[in-house]
């Protein structure tokens, strides 16, 4: 993402580093199915629209697009987007607006809007956020729902980063490059800083042979830092946005959320009288 002044956790992304990112990414289990459910939940009098809101490459909007649903993805990374035009020469229904989520300014409004893959979390100002949720109101129709899906790391996994330093780069997993071929193997650096609650990462990227040596490796320009959140505190801003809190789930098979669940995935409606665009 393009850095831009102020709190929010932005950074550059090179377009080598924005094709990695497309290829690296995948669809968490239940999650196109679980935004296609909530797409046919839409009163069918009108065709819906849909916003997507921190885009990247168009790795959910471009599957949805393809369901026949007429959805704007925005971004503040020029070379994400840029990646996701150019996957979309064949796909109609979708456009793609260069923009701050914190800011954003659409001379329309939605009946869904979606913030995928932990993308609110890298607002790291509670200022920032509420921006964000009274930015995404004004862009919904009355009644409209917005879907955010938050990361939950343990408590206990937090408080145990290192606060001066990173962790050694811990191996996510592997996947394959779908033009190349190659292996491409995903690792993690954490780090903790207590005072702001959040966490920064860094990312790297390694090409390995055909007998598992790293060929070719990068990593994300400087570490990409993320807000982590209590059900409480988002509950608040979501009501103070104009929201109201309908579930919250622990992933995308609607199993409600615990002091157990990884993910935290967060359904409100806006109020049938409210600001909009």
């Amino acid at each position: 993402m393009k850095a831009v002044e102020g709190s929010f956790a932005a950074q550059p992304y090179l377009n080598e580093l924005a094709q990695l990112y497309d290829v690296a990414v995948p669809d968490w289990p239940g999650e196109i199915e679980f935004y296609t459910q909530l797409i046919r939940q839409i009163p069918s009098t009108r065709q819906p629209s849909l916003l997507e809101v921190a885009c990247g490459t168009g790795r959910v909007t471009l599957q949805l697009a393809r369901l026949g649903v007429p959805i704007v993805g925005i971004d503040l990374s020029d070379e994400m987007l840029a990646f996701a035009r150019g996957k979309s020469l064949d796909v109609p229904h979708v456009r793609w607006i260069l923009a701050d989520m914190r800011s954003f300014e659409l001379a329309q409004t939605f009946d869904l809007a979606i913030v995928p893959a932990y993308s609110f979390q890298l607002l790291l100002t509670e200022d920032d956020r509420q921006e964000c949720l009274s930015q995404i109101a004004r862009h919904l129709n009355p009644g409209a729902r917005v879907v955010l899906h938050l990361e939950k790391h343990p408590p206990d996994w937090i408080a145990s980063l290192p606060t001066d330093t990173f962790t050694p780069f811990e191996a996510a997993g592997e996947t394959v490059h779908p033009g190349t071929g190659q292996r491409i193997r995903v690792s993690y650096a954490w780090s903790h800083a207590p005072d702001t609650q959040s966490l920064a990462v860094i990312m790297r990227y390694q090409v390995l042979g055909r007998f598992g040596q790293v060929t070719a490796s990068t990593t994300d320009r400087g570490p990409l830092k993320m807000h982590y959140t209590s059900p409480h505190e988002l509950r608040e801003q979501l009501a103070r946005a104009g929201f109201k809190t309908e579930a919250i789930f622990g992933d995308f098979f609607d199993h409600p959320y615990d002091s157990n669940s990884e993910e935290m995935i967060w359904i409100a409606r806006k109020s049938v009288v409210g600001p909009s665009v």
